[in-house]
């Protein structure tokens, strides 16, 4: 089973608009962002032997989803926009400790993506994520606010007739 996230790059913004008002630094917002993340995989998949994590490299709660997997000992899907040397700058903040796992497949996705044309990488991106995405799968949103790349996975997700679990 195939599981992919969006999530928010400004996991502190994120976690202080809702119900985590008097977060002051950005390791504590890592810390609950990570156990929400965890605590909503055990609880949907508590038989999650066979789950594949996708990412999209981006840094908060997608890197976190990566990290995640590496803990897990999970096989690791990660959708790059563009190009990994080219994302590096602005991808996670543990970039190639994540490129470096030994069960990651890297898939690197182009604006013209599954011979279509989108407006950026990013876009062609979050489409490759969900196409990933198998019939039993689900999308994980960590959304608390409306971000462009978070509300665009969700409308691809909700286009496919993917499942969706927002936490």
């Amino acid at each position: 089973m195939t599981i992919a996230l969006t999530g928010h790059v400004k996991i502190k913004k994120a976690l202080q608009l809702s119900t985590y008002p008097n977060i002051t630094t950005d390791k504590e917002a890592f810390e609950i962002v990570e156990k929400l993340i965890i605590n909503t995989i055990n609880k949907n998949f508590p038989n999650n032997e066979n789950l594949v994590f996708v990412s999209s490299m981006a840094k908060g709660a997608d890197e976190i989803f990566a990290l995640i997997a590496m803990k897990m000992k999970k096989k690791l899907i990660c959708c790059i926009p563009h190009s990994a040397s080219w994302h590096r700058s602005k991808g996670a903040e543990k970039y190639d400790e994540i490129l470096n796992y030994e069960n990651i497949q890297i898939k690197e996705i182009k604006k013209d993506y599954n011979k279509q044309k989108f407006p950026n990488g990013y876009f062609a991106r979050n489409q490759a994520m969900i196409d990933l995405i198998d019939e039993d799968g689900v999308l994980l949103a960590f959304h608390r606010y409306d971000s462009s790349g978070v509300m665009d996975t969700l409308r691809r997700a909700k286009k496919a007739n993917k499942k969706i679990i927002e936490f």
